[in-house]
Order: C-alpha cells, then structure tokens, then sequence
C-alpha cells in the first residue's frame, strides 16, 4: 500500500495561501521542502489547483519545486477534461481509494484533517511516496 504525505505550510491562525506573504521564507525552508519532495514520486492535484499550477509552475523558476513539480506524475481528480496541458498529468479514472489503493478508514482520517490550499507558489500539495508504511 503506497502512503500519501500531505506537505502543508499554514499560518497560526489557519492561512494557507500565499505563504510567503506572511512568514520570512529563507534557506531552512528550501532545505525541508526538498527533502520532503525528494521521497515523492506522484502529485494528486484537485481540477481547481491543476489548472491553476499549469498555467504557473511551468515557467517558474522557484527551487526546488518547479523542477520537481513539472516533472513529477500528476493524478487529477476531475470528472471533465483537461483543457491545459502540463507534462505528466493524467486524469484519475474513478475514485482516489480504488486509483491509489487506499484503505477506507485511511481515505477517511485524511478527509477529516487535511485542509485545503488554493496558494499555487508555495505549498506542496498531497504526494505519493514509493515507501510503504502506515
């Protein structure tokens, strides 16, 4: 079973967009986010945000997310086409549980908890790791 990591940065008060504009982002936050993403292998994207990022993160120049972001497999959960292309996106074909193999109580807690993001700059959004574990 293939985990999901939700990489998230998010005020005290509960903000999550555009978090450059309300903390000072410096070299140790490159550092986390790297690694972070350096164990990642997929991206799972709503419509709202794939659209959103594919119209930003191809010409970005913001490391280490552009590069790892543009090439990166890209899952997206939609019930209409794509009408941007972005390398790697693929559309998921049926549910997040059946696509990823995710276990019904896991799909449940990550529902209950995960907040949601509409900052396209400097968020990671919820990945796919090769590691197993629970």
């Amino acid at each position: 079973m293939r985990k999901i990591v939700v990489g998230m940065l998010l005020s005290l008060d509960g903000v999550a967009e555009a978090p450059d504009s309300f903390f000072g982002w410096d070299d140790a936050i490159d550092a986390k986010t790297a690694a972070l993403i350096a164990t990642q292998d997929a991206v799972i994207l709503g419509r709202r945000s794939y659209t959103e990022w594919a119209d930003f993160w191809p010409s970005s120049q913001i490391e280490p997310f552009a590069t790892f972001i543009n090439g990166v497999a890209k899952y997206v959960a939609t019930s209409t086409p794509l009408d941007r292309d972005w390398a790697n996106a693929t559309v998921i074909d049926g549910g997040l549980v059946d696509s990823f193999g995710i276990s019904s109580s896991s799909a449940e807690a990550m529902s209950a908890s995960t907040p949601v993001s509409r900052s396209r700059r400097r968020c990671s959004p919820p990945t796919l790791s090769t590691n197993s574990g629970s």
